[in-house]
């Protein structure tokens, strides 16, 4: 039974580590540093032959294009190797103290249906497996009019491997998110019953001893505890995002880079099979829609991104607005002063996700993202009839 981010993420986790993108983990918690270190190169330098080999040979010589596609996801794969062993301790640490944080959550009465985010992990995983099959199908019809059945096959999957698995980490890195998330909504659901509670009533003992005794003995903690406990699971979770966003930024960052150019790309390429190549009627259909699908798929993966940044980010700044509504019930200093220092806290610096301090991932940054994509595609597709013009004048 799942009780733990680790065991919601465990099939991600495991795919993850099957396809040598991070370290191993036989166990929960224990991984396994030297064997990892020999299947990961082992498993990367018999890829990389197969692309050499095998691979670029399929590539016509006119699609230069495509051969920078296939580079760039194969680089981006190595970095977020890299990435993923040199913050591995780092993550694990992350996902323990997600693990303290609930356990505390639970104890002051909130419930995670964890089965029920692992079927939703599990479905994740079926509809990306689905996903992939579906283009790599769709890319082996394109292949297959130049060569043989079984080469087709060797060639796309070898060829669209990286662009297969380079999702595993936006994936894990959504569902982290999403669970922070739940974890904030939690923080901000007992917050609002504190609001509508009678916490007039609330009588502070002038001895903390026998406050604290008397909590003991009731075994039920009084306002000014649940008030304080929640506003440090709330700043620890903060700094939980801030720690999980340190961990993906580059490799995150580097992907909006890549998917800015592929999704440009894909523009000109539905642009020119449209307008511009002279297609069977039925094989232009069928190329409109294998670019059409892959330009979905790229876009659907920079929007999960955005989305479940803006999302968290929006839950974690609301606790201030709730927690303030306190302040007009409560007659307790100690109370009203530390609800001031959480309030300075959260608006000075609310949180947000960053991707290298260049922009901040959320809807502003996707608007832009979508304007840029745009025009470069617009600046792509003249290019390319500016070329065929000349090359049907000369």
């Amino acid at each position: 039974m799942a009780k733990s981010i680790r065991s919601v993420l465990s099939p991600l986790l495991l795919i993850s580590s099957m396809c040598g993108l991070r370290i191993i983990e036989f166990s929960a918690g224990h991984p396994k540093l030297w064997f990892s270190l020999l299947y990961i190169p082992l498993l990367w330098s018999v890829y990389c032959f197969l692309v050499i080999d095998k691979g670029i040979s399929y590539i016509p010589e006119e699609s230069a294009d495509y051969i920078i596609y296939v580079s760039l996801n194969i680089f981006t794969v190595l970095l977020s190797i890299l990435l993923g062993i040199y913050h591995d301790k780092k993550f694990r640490n992350c996902l323990k103290k997600l693990a303290v944080v609930d356990d505390t959550l639970k104890k002051l009465g909130s419930k995670t249906d964890y089965e029920k985010l692992t079927r939703r992990t599990v479905w994740i995983i079926l509809g990306w497996f689905v996903i992939v099959l579906l283009l790599n199908f769709c890319d082996y019809i394109r292949w297959y009019d130049m060569h043989d059945a079984l080469s087709s096959i060797c060639a796309t999957l070898i060829l669209n491997y990286c662009s297969d698995i380079n999702i595993i980490d936006d994936l894990i890195f959504a569902s982290i998110l999403g669970y922070l998330g739940l974890k904030f909504d939690q923080v901000n659901e007992h917050l609002y019953k504190l609001t509508t509670e009678n916490i007039r009533g609330i009588k502070v003992w002038e001895n903390p001893v026998l406050h604290s005794q008397q909590a003991k003995l009731s075994n039920v903690p009084s306002s000014k505890h649940i008030t304080w406990i929640v506003i440090h699971l709330h700043l620890e979770l903060q700094k939980l995002s801030h720690e999980i966003n340190s961990i993906f930024e580059i490799q995150m960052t580097w992907k909006m880079v890549c998917y800015f150019g592929f999704i440009a790309e894909f523009h000109r390429e539905l642009y020119t099979a449209i307008f511009v190549r002279n297609y069977v009627p039925n094989k232009r259909i069928l190329f409109v829609i294998i670019i059409i699908l892959w330009l979905t798929w790229y876009i659907s993966r920079v929007i999960l991104i955005n989305y479940m940044c803006e999302k968290v980010s929006a839950k974690a700044n609301t606790t201030g607005k709730v927690i303030s509504k306190i302040l007009y019930f409560s007659y307790d200093e100690e109370i009203r002063e530390n609800i001031l220092q959480f309030l300075l806290q959260v608006t000075q610096a609310p949180l947000r996700f960053c991707g290298l301090r260049f922009f901040q991932f959320g809807y502003k940054f996707l608007y832009r993202y979508s304007e840029s994509i745009l025009t470069l595609a617009i600046i792509l597709i003249q290019a390319d009839r500016f070329k065929h013009a000349l090359k049907n004048y000369s």
